[in-house]
């Protein structure tokens, strides 16, 4: 498992999924429902600015440390819920987004959802389709927990398969 958090959230991002009140809500799988898609969405590019590099320079950092492609930390899951847990700790609140259990309350598939090997998963891969937890802070900071498979690709064409 690997995991990715993305932290200063532009907060204007998230008005569509802000604006829904407590419950499960189905998010059509476009770029304008609040869906999220790892590779695609506007709503997972952190904000900010590098004062210290000028020109070209600063603007092809800046994409690289927006990219989705960087930031993964390896984990054994312990580590990656013990920081996830600490965010939780006082937040405002939180958004979740997967697929509801069809038996029971719950939802699962609260990952990365595309890019998966040939195999059993690789059926279930797609676009505007993947989850992961929003955290708003008690301050209105957003952030981003993310989490993948170590055999998910993060180049994947528009059906959500690997390119």
């Amino acid at each position: 498992m690997q995991y990715r958090e993305v932290r200063n959230l532009d907060a204007t991002r998230f008005t569509t999924i802000a604006g829904l009140g407590p419950g499960w809500h189905p998010l059509a799988r476009d770029a304008t429902s609040g869906a999220l898609d790892y590779l695609r969405s506007p709503l997972l590019r952190g904000r900010g600015c590098l004062t210290l590099i000028a020109g070209p320079l600063a603007a092809l950092v800046t994409t690289i440390l927006r990219s989705p492609r960087f930031g993964w930390v390896e984990s054994t899951a312990d580590n990656a819920l013990n920081l996830l847990e600490q965010r939780l700790t006082g937040c405002r609140r939180v958004h979740v987004f997967g697929a509801p259990y069809t038996h029971g309350p719950g939802v699962h598939d609260i990952h990365y959802n595309q890019g998966d090997p040939p195999g059993q998963f690789q059926h279930l891969d797609g676009i505007w389709q993947d989850g992961g937890t929003i955290i708003e802070s008690t301050t209105g900071e957003f952030t981003a927990f993310l989490t993948k498979f170590k055999t998910q690709v993060l180049d994947t064409g528009d059906n959500g398969l690997p390119a």
